[in-house]
This record gives C-alpha cells, structure tokens and sequence, in this order.
C-alpha cells in the first residue's frame, strides 16, 4: 500500500524577459505590384489580380511593419494602366498605411527607397516618407525559460516528506527507498509572455509525495511462518524487531529484502519448570531445567540455608523466567 500527501508550493522568481511596450510607429508604405508583359494573358474581362492581405509583413532589415488594410491590384493587361512600365513588366502602385510590429523608436526611419523584403509575392515596397510616432518603454516579461527553471527550483524543494512520513502509522512500516516526490500542475503568474511587475513573478506548483509501506502484522506473521518450520517442537519465538526493507526495487515489478532480528529460545513454561522440579532435590532440578535446549543459566532460592529439596505443595514454589537479552 502507500500513503500520498498532496501539497501545493510557490516559487518566486525573476523574469528575464524584456518587451518593448512603447508606442508603435506608423507610416505609409508605397506598395509596387509587378505583372509580367511576357507570361500574362491579361484582358479587361479578365484581368491579373494580386492581394495583399491585412497584417501583410514588410521588413527593413530587422525592422517589421504591417498593414493595417487590405490592398487589391488588378491589370487588364494595357499598358495605359501601369503606373511604371519597363521591358517585360507592368508595375501598379499604391499607398498603404502601415503599423510597427512593435513599439520602440528604432522602427522611426526615414524614407528609404531600397533594401525592403515583401512577405508577399511579386509585391515590393518603399516607403517614401518617414515612420514617425515609435517611443521606448521596456518591461520585463516572463518566459519559458524562467518558467522552467522555476519548475527545477520547485523540484529541489522537499518540505513535504516530514509530514508525510509522520502520517505513516505506527502499525505500518514503511520502505523509505519507495519515496517519490511528482510535480504535477504548474501554473506561472503572470504566464508566459505577459508583463511581470517589477520583473518578479510566482510559480504555484502542485507536489505529490508517495511512499509504500507494509502491514507490520502481516510481515511479522510471515517471518514468524517462516522461523517457526525451521524451530525444533522445543523452541519458540519470542520477539520479532528491527524490521527494515533494503533493495528495494521498482520496474516491471517491486521487489525487496526484509530484514528482522528474532530472538528464539528454548520452549520453557511454569508448568514445564514445576514439572521438572516438584519434590526434587536442588542439584537434580538444575541439571534436569539446564538440559532444556536454549536455557543458560538456572538459579535456584530457599527460603532457607540447609533446604535441599523442592517443596512437593505448589504453592510454596513461584517460578520466574527471563529473558536473555545478549
């Protein structure tokens, strides 16, 4: 069997993170639709289309942007409608408004007319006047990372095998190499991604602790099974201790070794004594009680100096027997 403590534990610690929470800057973005004069079949009644969805990505280097509408080019294939025409291609512009993908006034750039990477295809971008509008303010958020760590601390933490240790009962025994210690449900507050105040953040973590444990009943019924076929019919147990569980062993399936200390000794009685002893003289008494299997020492008391004998009445006998502890 085994007893189980549930408790529930808080780790404090420090998020690492960093976000920039300040104003997004904004702007617009001159958007060039190329068509091919090569490849397209384009007519009025059937023109060439592209689109460029809402939160299209456009990058300056680092930098990310993202427009804020939804934009449609169509071509009828003419050449009156190309807002640019070279060789093998009819570009169409348009103007778009476009946001930061975050705050911060690093995305405060001036026009730049080259250098831009377009998340959609066959669309490039410049933007010809500057982004303004992007301010700083830096805030400490919590991540995975930090979340992790905080699991391992909380793994460290073993302020519950105490207590459930003194639950175990006194008629239980209990195998200490069994314990088990399972973090269970974690949940981090603020969670991962969300700003921590002042950067300090708390993990609330849910831990089992387990051992097994054995019926001391059963186990001293057992051993006092298996010690008494290996007893002559003169001897008997007299106490089963120390019980302990070492190797313990848990896979496929749960293996041991028990341990005890039992002290067995000679199958003596009053009655056995008063037997041996009633109306006989004192020297036969010790001889006939010392041939008794196991019995080490026998001390025969008088009431007076010249008695040789045992009285025959039992009631003027009392017989006391101990145990040798060594």
């Amino acid at each position: 069997e085994s007893e189980t403590l549930e408790k529930e534990s808080s780790i404090e610690f420090e998020a690492t993170g960093e976000r920039n929470d300040g104003e997004k800057a904004s702007g617009k973005l001159t958007l060039t639709a190329n068509f091919s004069f090569s490849t397209s079949t384009a007519s009025p009644s059937n023109p060439d289309r592209i689109s460029v969805p809402i939160g299209s990505a456009f990058a300056k280097g680092n930098l990310n942007y993202l427009t804020i509408v939804s934009t449609d080019f169509s071509w009828d294939g003419s050449t009156t409608s190309c807002t640019v025409r070279t060789t093998n291609t009819c570009q169409i512009r348009k103007t778009v408004d476009v946001v930061a993908f975050e705050g911060g006034t690093r995305f405060n750039i001036d026009p730049t007319a080259s250098g831009w990477q377009s998340s959609v295809e066959k669309v490039d971008a410049f933007n010809s006047s500057a982004f303004t509008g992007g301010t700083d303010k830096i805030v400490k958020i919590v991540t995975a990372s930090d979340v992790e760590k905080a699991k391992n601390q909380a793994n460290q933490i073993d302020d519950g095998k105490e207590e459930l240790f003194a639950k175990v009962k006194e008629t239980e025994l209990k195998i200490e190499a069994s314990y088990k210690k399972t973090l269970g449900e974690t949940t981090s507050s603020p969670a991962i991604g969300e700003v921590a105040a002042e950067g300090k953040a708390k993990l609330l973590a849910k831990v089992t602790y387990k051992v097994n444990v054995l019926d001391k009943s059963a186990i001293e019924e057992y051993i006092r099974t298996l010690v008494s076929s290996r007893l002559g019919e003169d001897q008997k147990i007299y106490e089963i201790g120390s019980l302990f569980i070492e190797r313990f062993q848990e896979n496929n399936a749960t293996s041991a070794k028990l341990k005890a200390i039992v002290k067995t000794g000679p199958e003596v009685t009053e009655k056995t004594v008063l037997d041996k002893s009633l109306g006989k003289k004192i020297g036969e008494v010790t001889t006939l009680i010392k041939s008794i299997n196991g019995v080490s020492e026998v001390k025969v008391d008088t009431s007076f100096p010249w008695v040789r004998s045992i009285p025959e009445d039992i009631n003027k006998v009392s017989v006391n027997i101990t145990i040798d502890e060594n």
